[in-house]
């Protein structure tokens, strides 16, 4: 088999990312190539790192000038990928196994996209940003549907499918993807084969991803309505005429909410009056 092995970053150094993955493909002795495609970093550490990933076996970055967002870039990288299977990786998160590659060797013939999962370092980002670490260890380490940052499947599979260029903003393009797989009826297969999520971003960024995630979660409704835990609470609402009474913790507390969100101890449960009270201020 040859596997292909892709990166999509953006202002993120991947250096140790690749060396790992470098590393665990001459371990397995299988055909391989490493990809990393930089969509317009312009921070001029991460992207002076990431010109020796050039060095090391198996690798080659690509760097586009123009920002394309997150779903061109990676269908960019399975263009430009030889392989016969895909094995997507965001640039912020590490293998937890030293034969994870092998792993996913090993389990190829399931067929259809193998969500290895994610999950965090005790050591990680619970003192950078409180929020996403909470929020990661109660929603994402107990994976139940298909994630982008850490998946395999085949070539031919992804190309039937491939990621809606549309969803040019932050948020839910992985969804959409993973409805896609479904539809054609494909299975998504959850299995152990995690990586570490090392994301490094604030809790103030992180906030501001929540809403530009919603915000596309808004443009595309009439694709995510029979997916969307946010947009199904919200439609049954409708009837009872409450959209505007839910918004109110959002337009008149929002202050008080985020000192909470951005503090050492975050509720999960603000988070989530927030999130359904930002959508209802913008449906």
């Amino acid at each position: 088999m040859f596997l292909s092995i892709l990166i999509p970053t953006h202002n993120y150094s991947c250096v140790a990312l690749c060396r790992e993955m470098s590393r665990q493909v001459a371990d397995a002795g299988i055909d391989a190539e490493i990809i990393v495609v930089d969509d317009a970093s312009d921070d001029v550490q991460s992207l002076t790192d990431n010109r020796s990933i050039n060095d090391i076996a198996y690798c080659r970055l690509i760097e586009i000038p123009d920002n394309i967002g997150i779903a061109r870039n990676r269908n960019r990288l399975a263009q430009e990928a030889q392989g016969e299977y895909l094995l997507f990786l965001d640039s912020d998160v590490y293998p937890v196994k030293s034969t994870f590659v092998k792993e996913y060797v090993r389990m190829k013939d399931l067929g259809g996209v193998l969500c290895g999962g994610l999950t965090y370092r005790l050591d990680g980002p619970a003192e950078v940003c409180p929020l996403r670490y909470a929020y990661g260890m109660k929603y994402e380490v107990v994976q139940s549907h298909f994630i982008s940052l850490n998946f395999f499947m085949s070539a031919e599979l992804f190309h039937k499918v491939e990621f809606d260029e549309s969803f040019s903003k932050y948020g839910h393009e992985d969804t959409k993807f993973g409805m896609e797989i479904e539809k054609l009826g494909y299975s998504l297969n959850i299995v152990n084969n995690p990586v570490y999520h090392d994301n490094n971003d604030s809790s103030e960024l992180f906030l501001k991803k929540t809403r530009v995630a919603i915000d596309n979660l808004v443009e595309h409704r009439d694709v995510l309505s029979s997916t969307s835990r946010l947009l199904q609470f919200y439609d049954k609402l409708k009837p009872f005429h409450l959209g505007k009474i839910i918004g109110i913790p959002y337009s008149w507390f929002r202050g008080a909410m985020e000192r909470n969100l951005l503090g050492k101890r975050p509720s999960l449960f603000v988070y989530n009056i927030y999130k359904i009270s930002y959508l209802c201020t913008r449906l």
